[in-house]
């Protein structure tokens, strides 16, 4: 017969248990209600309060963490959370839509689009990069976006615009670290035509919300030209943090010293940077 393992040897291995549930898995959690509820999904957000702090899920009064099966949760209504084992914080191409844009993975037959929009050297200016030239410009850029996402280094979109059908610009996770759970939203870029209308915002907010609530990042980060003013307002008009400026982080394309400004949004910050874009939007 088994000795008893002393309640506080339980509580070592349930913490253990739930550190190897959070380093190791992407959190999702489906709630199981009834047959005509059995896909409603709760968020990551939900599910990591239940495994991390032992708290209720979605308003129960009680939950319950099975040691046996760490990846269930069941609140005292006899409603089961359960999180479903996937790779950790594998951002991917993928379509988010909004109410004014969609975004979309960046291909090719975006080439002719994209060279309408970015053709003007004013959008580019503080960029690594010239204005798009030509359709086979803005094609062989895509193909360079599209092979770094083979590698694993960043995720390009094309923002297309709901009403006209047109992708007006394009932003990207990049600087992706898995282990880390960590990303940058960068590259970012719109026609002028498209500048202060609510895109960005957008954008950003999808971005942002697939990062954390999908994704389970840990930090958001995104960085500016300190000459670029407006950029740095934009940003901090999201709700990001300004950090610091990395001194002649680069050598910009005109050869200036380019200080680089850093912003981040971590995970506990999300809700209330939530809140703030979802009423940006609503103006």
């Amino acid at each position: 017969m088994h000795a008893k393992l002393p309640d506080i040897a339980v509580g070592y291995l349930r913490r253990r248990v739930k550190q190897h549930q959070e380093a190791a898995f992407r959190l999702q959690c489906r709630q199981s209600v009834n047959r005509e509820n059995l896909n409603q999904t709760a968020s990551v957000q939900q599910i990591r309060v239940a495994s991390q702090l032992h708290q209720p899920v979605v308003g129960q009064t009680e939950c319950n963490y099975d040691l046996e099966d760490p990846c269930s949760f069941t609140a005292d209504s006899g409603v089961t959370y359960m999180a479903v084992s996937r790779t950790i914080f594998n951002p991917q191409p993928v379509t988010l839509t909004g109410n004014l844009v969609r975004l979309e993975p960046i291909a090719p037959a975006h080439a002719a689009d994209l060279y309408a929009a970015g053709a003007e050297e004013l959008i580019w200016r503080y960029a690594a990069r010239p204005a798009l030239s030509s359709v086979a410009d803005a094609e062989g850029w895509i193909k360079a976006c599209l092979e770094e996402a083979a590698a694993g280094t960043s995720v390009t979109f094309a923002a297309v615009h709901l009403e006209s059908g047109k992708a007006v610009g394009s932003t990207a996770y990049i600087d992706i670290v898995r282990e880390h759970r960590t990303l940058e939203i960068g590259m970012t870029w719109y026609g002028t035509a498209w500048q202060r209308t609510g895109v960005n915002t957008e954008c950003k907010y999808l971005l942002l919300r697939h990062a954390f609530e999908e994704q389970a990042a840990r930090r958001v980060s995104l960085k500016s030209d300190s000459r670029n003013e407006r950029s740095r307002r934009a940003i901090l008009r999201l709700g990001a943090v300004e950090e610091g400026t990395l001194r002649n982080h680069r050598i910009a394309r005109d050869g200036a010293d380019r200080h680089t400004v850093y912003h981040s949004v971590i995970e506990n910050e999300w809700p209330a940077v939530k809140r703030r874009l979802e009423g940006l939007m609503q103006r």
